[in-house]
């Protein structure tokens, strides 16, 4: 596929677009395969799901700004809604096709919101072993830093799981 073909691909569908980016020699890459066709298949009437190898399609690459992958990228209505970097679970990406079916936001926090929060977490910390009662200040410190990494932390995600709207 070109550069011309995928953005053809993209801006042309009512339906959201789904895209994994990954390589053959990719171990993550290959570990996500399975979950990845499978949701395909299930949510492939009501989204449009393309699989762009890097190394065939690095133009792509280049053009999606992909520097790690795997990465899945989603596109509503022509522009990126959502990305995710790194393998994802079942779970997860069955949440990301979900939520881009269903017109939802993807929430993601920023690299430097990330950051702040769990400087943010260990100042709370630091701070908590100098106070008396320290467990406030620890109930701060771990709120802050359960902010920063719940979109990446498999065991936050499936501990979501059964509140999580269907």
């Amino acid at each position: 596929m070109t550069l011309t073909e995928f953005n053809a691909a993209v801006e042309r569908t009512d339906r959201p677009t789904i895209i994994d980016v990954w390589a053959p020699w990719c171990g993550p890459c290959k570990a996500m395969k399975p979950a990845f066709d499978s949701l395909s298949a299930e949510y492939g009437d009501r989204a449009q799901v393309l699989a762009i190898n890097a190394d065939e399609s690095s133009e792509i690459a280049q053009a999606l700004s992909i520097f790690a992958i795997p990465t899945v990228v989603v596109y509503r209505g022509g522009t990126e809604v959502a990305r995710r970097k790194g393998a994802q679970s079942e779970a997860d990406l069955r949440g990301l096709f979900a939520a881009a079916v269903d017109g939802r936001d993807l929430p993601a926090i920023r690299r430097g919101s990330r950051m702040l929060r769990v400087a943010g977490a260990v100042l709370a910390a630091v701070l908590a072993g100098r106070m008396d009662p320290a467990w406030p200040m620890q109930l701060v410190a771990m709120g802050l830093f359960v902010s920063a990494i719940h979109d990446r932390c498999p065991i936050i995600q499936a501990l979501k799981q059964p509140f999580s709207r269907r």
